[in-house]
C-alpha cells in the first residue's frame, strides 16, 4: 500500500510541476522541463535534509543523556534513515565516553 501512494505522489508531484511551470511560464516546454528538473532537486534536498536532521537529532539525544535505544524510540519513524540515525547516535556516544575516559584520564596524570 505505502508504495503505491509513494508511486502516485510521485506522479501527482510531477504533474503539478508541470502545470506551474507550464502555466508560469506560457510554454509547455518549460513546463516539462521544470516537471523532469524540479522532482530531481527535491530528492537531493530530502537526502541533505535527511543527513542534517540525523546529526540534529544524535546531538540533541547526547545533550539529554539518552541511550541509543531511548532516542531511537523518541525519535522513531518509518523510514530508511532510522537505521542511521540509531547507528550515528550509537557513534556519538561512543565519542562522547572516549572524549570523557581521556579528559578523566589527562586529570589523573596532571
Amino acid at each position: 500500500m505505502l508504495l503505491a501512494k509513494t508511486a502516485t505522489y510521485g506522479v501527482l508531484h510531477i504533474i503539478v510541476a508541470f502545470l506551474v511551470g507550464w502555466t508560469v511560464s506560457g510554454d509547455v516546454h518549460i513546463g516539462l522541463g521544470i516537471a523532469m528538473l524540479e522532482p530531481l532537486a527535491q530528492i537531493g534536498g530530502f537526502y541533505f535534509h535527511e543527513k542534517i536532521w540525523q546529526k540534529y537529532q544524535a546531538r540533541k539525544a547526547l545533550e539529554k543523556g539518552l541511550s541509543t535505544e531511548e532516542a531511537h524510540k523518541q525519535w522513531h519513524v518509518q523510514m530508511p534513515c532510522c537505521d542511521a540515525t540509531r547507528e550515528m547516535l550509537k557513534q556519538a556516544q561512543a565519542l562522547k565516553a572516549k572524549l570523557h575516559n581521556k579528559a578523566a584520564a589527562d586529570q589523573q596524570a596532571t
